[in-house]
């Protein structure tokens, strides 16, 4: 049986760059360090006119930012698309005050449309408009550091810009930028934006990128902690040991079981905006991929125990030093999709449909499914008063496929059970430093304002604690 996940991954690559997600000048190499999202190189002797210059920079007050997205950020229409592509054409020839008005069309018709923004910005410097510019860069910088912070350092449109009073300005406003995104993503959830794309061939939705990043309730909104990478499979942020993973794969076309063409990319989330590091996983079709963050990079597992965990350093892959179990959140990948593993704290077991505590020799009793549910996460509070545990099953039974969940809250002094959710799809919780509870309950987050709480709100659509899950492929 083929289902979306396997179905629509080969195709949705094209149709993301078709709608306007795709570089200016571009997509993404998995081999290497990502290409720039920016208008292609103009000649850089030709005549650049400076505006007069801004007084002298003197360092402020620390600014209030809005940080990354408070909804996941549309497609652009196709009006703006289409002026953002002709926009480029025209800088390309040199014609800047030809790209700028196209780029301002594009931005005037999708005000989100960060790509056109950032080309509108390079138009801008191109002329000597340099406060313009300015402005622009600071928008798309506030909502999207990860993907425009290197941009700023190396693109030639703004070379004036770098080195006027107006880039002095935005280089001490990126500095305290880069403090507010750090602090940002530690006060967050870890989470991913998922964005759908209309399927070419059966007009469905699917699955057209995953971008890792946290959840921040405080600021309600989205913070990305990598930049996007074409065909990103699977995501992870990790802030106890600072990392951001993307995972980039697509289902294997001749076998929908597989995965091809897998890398692996990592990037620090301090300082953000670093380039990921990528790196392949071979050649060779993947049943599954498991992963989780270390200290300086990933571990990385392919095709279950019948491999060995690797590590990804700053020198490649090589073979992890120790062979023993991940203690930190774990994306297990497969051609239909991740689930998300949070291995029990040491000394506490799920064994049946029953919780065991450290130093316990009688289990606290759950709900039955998940006794036949062989995929156990269990996350404790600091206090050790209340514990979650979430079940998932995803298998093919009598030629039919099964993804089911069942979760848990458990009250580990009075040792009793509360079920929160027992349905079928995809099921995932997480513990914010916020000190709430956030549920993922097929495509929908909510969550509850403290672990013990009773009412919970819904999250934005598209933020997601773990990337999507499709029924099993099981064979015709």
């Amino acid at each position: 049986m083929r289902t979306w996940a396997g179905l629509a991954r080969g195709v949705v690559a094209g149709a993301i760059v078709a709608s306007g997600w795709g570089c200016a000048a571009g997509g993404q190499v998995k081999d290497s360090l990502p290409v720039a999202e920016a208008p292609a190189e103009a000649p850089t002797e030709a005549p650049v006119e400076v505006a007069p210059a801004a007084e002298p920079v003197a360092r402020a007050a620390a600014p209030a930012f809005d940080l990354g997205f408070d909804i996941l950020p549309p497609d652009p229409p196709a009006k703006a698309f289409k002026a953002n592509t002709a926009g480029l054409k025209r800088h390309e020839a040199g014609d800047w005050a030809a790209s700028k008005a196209l780029f301002a069309e594009a931005v005037g018709v999708a005000a989100e449309y960060d790509l056109a923004r950032y080309n509108l910005a390079c138009a801008h410097a191109r002329l000597g408009e340099l406060d313009a510019a300015a402005a622009e860069l600071r928008t798309v910088l506030e909502r999207d550091l990860p993907r425009f912070r290197r941009r700023w350092d190396e693109d030639q449109d703004l070379v004036a810009l770098r080195r006027s009073p107006q880039g002095e300005a935005l280089r001490l406003h990126l500095e305290a930028l880069e403090q507010a995104w750090v602090a940002a993503v530690r006060g967050g959830v870890p989470a991913v934006l998922v964005r759908e794309q209309l399927h070419a061939v059966t007009g469905t939705r699917a699955v057209g990128q995953v971008r890792p990043g946290v959840w921040n309730h405080g600021l309600r909104r989205f913070i990305p902690t990598m930049d996007e990478l074409e065909d990103s499979f699977s995501a992870l942020t990790d802030p106890v040991h600072g990392q951001a993973i993307t995972l980039i794969a697509t289902p294997d076309f001749n076998d929908g079981a597989k995965l091809v063409t897998a890398s692996v990319a990592v990037a620090p989330l301090d300082p953000p905006g670093v380039p990921p590091r990528i790196t392949r996983l071979g050649d060779e079709a993947l049943d599954a991929v498991e992963l989780h963050a270390i200290a300086q990079g990933a571990r990385v597992r392919t095709n279950g125990v019948r491999t060995a965990w690797r590590e990804l350093r700053a020198g490649g892959l090589v073979r992890s030093p120790t062979q023993d179990g991940p203690d930190r959140p774990v994306l297990k990948v497969n051609a239909d999709g991740t689930l998300l593993f949070q291995p029990p704290p040491s000394g506490f077991s799920v064994k049946g449909a029953k919780l065991f505590a450290p130093g316990a020799a009688v289990g606290i009793a759950l709900q039955r499914r998940h006794g036949v549910s062989p995929l156990h996460s269990v996350l404790t509070t600091g206090d050790g008063a209340v514990a979650i545990v979430t079940s998932m099953r995803a298998k093919c039974h009598d030629g039919e496929s099964v993804l089911r969940h069942v979760i848990d809250r458990v009250d580990l002094r009075a040792r009793s059970a509360e079920p929160l959710s027992d349905d079928k799809g995809q099921g995932a919780a997480a513990l914010g430093p916020d000190g709430a509870l956030y549920l993922q309950i097929g495509d929908t987050v909510h969550r509850y304002a403290t672990v013990t709480a009773t009412s919970h709100e819904k999250l934005p659509d598209g933020v997601r604690l773990v990337a999507p899950m499709g029924e099993p492929t099981c064979a015709d």
